[in-house]
């Protein structure tokens, strides 16, 4: 029997993946700086992988697989994607600064880390588990290439890249 909270929760987690890859490529069309272009196109890279484990859970569980190890869902590179809701408006638009575009990726990213780590907590598979601490840990990390790049944009007025060794 498919516990349908489980496969709820990995539907609205595909929603937020997508919804953030979306923005990131929004973002890094938009932006001018080659630096900042870099950071949005490798998180978008990032959360499109995220997007293909979670729905190789999905189509698991709802396949009565059940739980797929980690290795596995992570490996995934097809996928049938899930009927999801469309952004209904842009983020970034022509009058998006980039400090703004890079608030609202530093937001996004808190919200999937508190989501993932809440559903960390409510799963009982261990493979579950695994995947939404990973998870977790990859927007933490995300968040903090964000919040470097906010800060290093609001000293400079550029972008700082990846990491803190800045961008060629």
């Amino acid at each position: 029997m498919i516990d349908q909270g489980v496969l709820e929760a990995l539907k609205k987690a595909a929603t937020n993946e997508q919804k953030t890859h979306e923005f990131y490529l929004q973002a890094a069309e938009r932006v001018e700086d080659a630096c900042g272009r870099e950071v949005f196109l490798s998180l978008a890279e990032e959360e499109l992988n995220h997007l293909r484990m979670v729905q190789r859970q999905y189509e698991a569980l709802e396949g009565g697989e059940g739980w797929v190890k980690f290795a596995e869902a992570a490996a995934a590179e097809k996928f049938e994607p899930l009927e999801m809701r469309k952004m209904s408006e842009k983020p970034v638009g022509p009058t998006t600064s980039d400090r703004d575009a890079l608030l609202f990726a530093i937001q996004l990213e808190n919200d999937s880390y508190e989501m993932y780590v809440n559903d960390a907590k409510r799963v009982t598979s261990p493979a579950g588990k695994q995947m939404y601490q990973y998870l977790a840990q990859a927007e933490r990390r995300h968040f903090d290439i964000l919040m470097l790049n906010y800060e290093h944009l609001t000293t400079t007025g550029g972008f700082l890249g990846l990491d803190v060794s800045g961008c060629e």
